[in-house]
């Protein structure tokens, strides 16, 4: 007869037990937990057989006994591996964790769970029906951003190696991958694009200069902060260049900017309300941010503002490399921007682009 000593491993707890089985024991864990089994082979010098060795008898009464404890053990293990899937473990939440416990904002793990600081949260805000996994910075400016969209400016003017920020109202988001975002574009995967996380938001964050793969708003050589907490018109992203949103009822809004980092001080700038974004006269370029015109459309030489895929569109002509992005984008220009992204006092400017909302 051969003892065989057993270990359960389930998160940062184990058990160990005899069994006079192959311990074949199993735990059921939800996605993203793990449970193992490992077995030492520990002989004993016990026959086969209990009525001819009384020693042997004993043990395997007392491993049968153990067995049944373990069983016991094992049904408390797996409660509380579903407590913990739940986010309703004693001392521990798994909010933000799963997509099941998704929160509705960074700020709200931060505030309701220990901070476990900057990295990869699934999100899921009021009027979404799904989760999506986004970088949530806990840290700069009292943390609570969240990544909603990336760009990339490689030079001013047409360059194959641009690409502008996809339109922020794509369904189900576009070509996001939020920590290999280098010389890229992405808008965030939720049913809806970033709608929603622009809707549930009281202020915004244009990040933009080098180009990192991934981390958090410090990364930037450049940082803008916009106060949204007053939005007269709702959020939409619907596409705002000047031969559509911007000559069809989107409304001019006076926002406040605050540099923080890059450049100093503030300033008032005006964008179109719906969109958070302006559009050049000619519609090249067309993106997000703001300006210091009060018009719906305009020419500008202060941001700060990134260009987006809404230049061109409708025009009837591509000057560079154009495709459809739904569900409101015909034709959209990829790479051309006329002038890089335009800082709070200047324009011209090179690097990844970012948006982010808290």
């Amino acid at each position: 007869m051969k003892l065989l000593l057993c270990a359960v491993l389930l998160a940062a707890e184990a058990l160990t037990w005899g069994s006079a089985d192959s311990c074949t024991y199993t735990v059921n864990v939800p996605a993203g937990y793990s449970a193992t089994a490992s077995c030492s082979d520990a002989s004993s010098a016990c026959s086969s057989t209990t009525e001819a060795n009384p020693v042997c008898g004993t043990t395997i009464g007392r491993l049968e006994n153990e067995v049944n404890n373990f069983k016991k053990n094992l049904s408390a293990l797996e409660l509380k591996v579903k407590q913990l899937s739940m986010g309703s473990g004693p001392g521990f939440s798994t909010l933000g964790l799963l997509p099941q416990t998704a929160a509705e904002s960074a700020r709200e793990i931060m505030e309701t769970t220990a901070n476990r600081g900057s990295g990869l949260y699934w999100i899921k805000p009021p009027g979404e029906t799904e989760a999506a996994k986004t970088y949530c910075d806990m840290e700069f400016d009292g943390g609570g951003w969240m990544l909603a969209s990336y760009g990339y400016v490689h030079a001013a003017a047409s360059n194959p190696s641009n690409k502008n920020i996809p339109n922020m109202n794509h369904p189900d988001g576009y070509n996001w991958h939020p920590t290999t975002r280098m010389s890229d574009h992405g808008v965030i995967n939720l049913p809806h694009g970033a709608v929603f996380l622009a809707r549930n938001a009281s202020a915004m964050i244009m990040a933009a200069g080098n180009n990192p793969t991934s981390g958090g708003i410090d990364r930037y050589s450049h940082v803008y902060k916009i106060d949204i907490s007053n939005q007269v018109y709702q959020i939409t992203f619907a596409n705002h260049n000047k031969l559509h949103g911007a000559t069809n009822g989107m409304h001019i809004q006076q926002y406040q900017v605050k540099a923080l980092k890059g450049e100093t001080g503030e300033a008032i700038r005006f964008g179109l309300a719906e969109a958070l974004g302006i559009t050049w006269s000619d519609t090249y370029p067309t993106g997000y941010g703001f300006s210091d015109k009060q018009a719906v459309f305009s020419t500008w030489d202060v941001g700060p503002f990134f260009p987006s895929v809404h230049s061109g569109d409708g025009r009837g002509s591509c000057n560079t490399v154009c495709r459809a992005f739904e569900p409101d984008v015909a034709s959209g220009d990829l790479t051309y921007n006329h002038r890089g992204w335009y800082s709070l006092h200047n324009f011209g400017k090179t690097g990844q682009t970012s948006i982010w909302f808290k």
